[in-house]
């Protein structure tokens, strides 16, 4: 009859995608819980600017802090309007969901969040050339402050 350390691989892992964690064994009799998700980072979208992760890979979903209109090659606010904020915002999604092997045309959520409720349509416009085919779901809401002072953030949950 086998013993119970030849029954188990010296690195069983037991995923409990429920949880987002798994379990590891490293010996027979030593298990721990280890979690399941992947930081996501690139050079092509700005750097986190402070302690968060431009994304996470977890349980077959990308989730993208949210983003504002920051160039990655300057790691300055880009000038101009709403629109042009906009473009950048999700140019900067877009990025992080690539490194991530996913990309826009696999977002089910975005949160939006505006400096001004009266940029809504412009955004809008811009948004729409983005997702013109089965849009995520989503929500917009002003708010009273963003980071550096922009005109809106926007954030995402995608599919891998």
């Amino acid at each position: 009859m086998a013993s119970r350390n030849q029954l188990f691989d010296p690195f069983l892992v037991i995923p409990c995608a429920r949880r987002g964690f798994a379990l590891l064994s490293t010996k027979a009799d030593h298990w721990q819980l280890i979690p399941m998700h992947e930081i996501i980072s690139t050079k092509d979208a700005p750097k986190a600017i402070g302690p968060y992760s431009q994304g996470i890979k977890a349980n077959g979903f990308v989730f993208v802090s949210g983003q504002v209109a920051i160039d990655p090659a300057t790691q300055q606010v880009i000038t101009g309007d709403i629109a042009a904020q906009t473009d950048r915002v999700l140019r900067n999604l877009s990025e992080i969901l690539e490194a991530a092997g996913s990309g826009l045309g696999k977002a089910v959520r975005c949160g939006v969040f505006l400096k001004s409720m009266n940029d809504f349509a412009a955004m809008n416009e811009v948004y729409g050339k983005y997702f013109s085919s089965a849009p995520p779901a989503r929500s917009t809401v002003e708010v009273s402050r963003l980071p550096k002072d922009v005109l809106v953030e926007i954030d995402v949950i995608a599919l891998e």
